[in-house]
This record gives C-alpha cells, structure tokens and sequence, in this order.
C-alpha cells in the first residue's frame, strides 16, 4: 500500500535523501519547498512526488499544503519536518537561552510550522 509522506527540507541534506530513499521503498511524497521549482527535471519530479511552496513560518502556508495533499490522495501518513527552521539567530550561534532551546524544539516536535501532529494523522 502506498503511503503519502509530507516532507519539509527536501530541496537539499538530509531531507533530500530521505525523500529519495521514501521514493524508492515505494511512498507517494509531499514536498513542502521554499521554491518548488528547485527540484523540477530531477530524479524527485516524478508523478508519485507533488512539490508545494511551503514558509515554516507561514500557518497560512501550512494550511493550504495539507489541504492539498488530502484533496488530492485523502490522507498523510507520515509527517517529517527536516526543513532548518532557527527561530532566533543568536540561537544558531550560542544555545545558552533556554526560551530560545524551547522554542526550537517545540516548532521540531509539533511539526512543520508548528502544526500538531499524532500518529497516523494531522490535527
């Protein structure tokens, strides 16, 4: 049975090999992209793999991706958030606040864009 996969951070790193390592064991993929343009002629454009502008920091974004997804293939399976997302720079360079700590673990544990997640489903 295929799977739909929602994916952040697939234009590049891990996220991009994640993708194609889903792609290969068979899932029907998601990809939320700062530009969905970046993946277009590669090994990741293909039918089974749709490609959504997507903004972490856009609820609004987020919104219209998942609707899109469950309009097209009725459901999403898994949720993988690989999208760098640092919500204070001094973050990036010294993790000596703990609200900054907070803060990115909670957008990473809830998924993209803050979106609650539980298992096998998004609420």
């Amino acid at each position: 049975m295929q799977r739909t996969v929602l994916l952040t951070g697939a234009s590049r790193g891990i996220g991009r090999s994640i993708a194609k390592r889903l792609l290969k064991d068979g899932h029907r993929l998601s990809l939320g992209l700062r530009d969905p343009q970046v993946l277009r002629g590669t090994d990741l454009d293909v039918e089974t793999v749709l490609h959504h502008a997507y903004d972490a920091s856009d609820p609004a974004s987020v919104e219209a991706w998942v609707d899109r997804i469950v309009r097209h293939w009725g459901a999403i399976y898994t949720v993988i958030h690989c999208a760098g997302l640092c919500i204070e720079h001094r973050f990036c360079l010294r993790m000596s606040k703990s609200s900054s700590l907070m803060n990115s673990g909670r957008s990473k544990s809830r998924g993209p864009g803050g979106l609650p997640v539980r298992p096998g489903r998004i609420c």
